[in-house]
């Protein structure tokens, strides 16, 4: 399933629901309540918004749906660069202050962290999407399951150590970006695991 893309008004209604579950560091206030302080009535936050929790999601599936529009719209850039480029959209700059004080909260409250978890899941079939795009190659493929699992299993790891106290995602990433398979980024030269399972498989065909 594709991540859904948001009408502007919706997304910005959201974007005031983050910011004031930041500032009440929690979902404790009625969906009254939070209506009034994002500037809704009940009746337009519920034809927005399924749940309470569920208000946060245009912003996060926002940040994946940049994520793969990056890597679509940049076919010749590597991977790295593109993704590295869209966090830094998403979690940084204008951002860098929503980041550190939303998703605290996100991990949490046990209902966001589930709305939170849905979302990575939409996101991996996102940037799969868009990585056989880029590939030319059947988005069912094995091999970008694993890939986009990858990234969206590192960009998680990279934001929580962010929110943790800890360095700016993207240079939470680099490191681990160089123990990912080689094909990810486009570079000819194979790993030795990825050389091993190669003959592995050529040795199989031989025989």
């Amino acid at each position: 399933m594709r991540t859904p893309r948001y009408s502007p008004k919706i997304l910005d209604a959201s974007d005031r629901v983050c910011a004031f579950i930041a500032d009440r560091q929690g979902l404790d206030a009625s969906v009254a309540e939070m209506a009034q302080a994002v500037g809704l009535n009940e009746r337009t936050f519920y034809r927005y918004f399924a749940t309470k929790e569920g208000a946060v999601r245009p912003v996060l599936d926002w940040g994946a749906t940049i994520v793969a529009d990056r890597l679509r719209s940049q076919p010749d850039r590597p991977v790295r660069d593109a993704v590295a480029e869209a966090l830094a959209e998403v979690l940084l700059g204008e951002h860098r202050e929503r980041t550190r004080r939303l998703f605290p909260v996100i991990f949490a409250e046990p209902a966001l962290r589930a709305v939170l978890l849905a979302v990575y899941h939409d996101a991996e079939e996102e940037v799969r999407a868009a990585l056989a795009e880029r590939a030319g190659i059947d988005p069912g493929a094995d091999r970008l399951r694993f890939d986009a699992a990858h990234i969206v299993g590192a960009t998680r790891v990279a934001l929580e150590i962010f929110v943790g106290g800890g360095t700016d995602p993207i240079r939470a990433l680099e490191p681990y970006f160089d123990r990912l398979p080689a094909h990810l980024f486009g570079d000819e030269e194979m790993t030795f695991a990825e050389r091993a399972v190669t003959e592995r498989e050529e040795k199989s065909w031989d025989a």
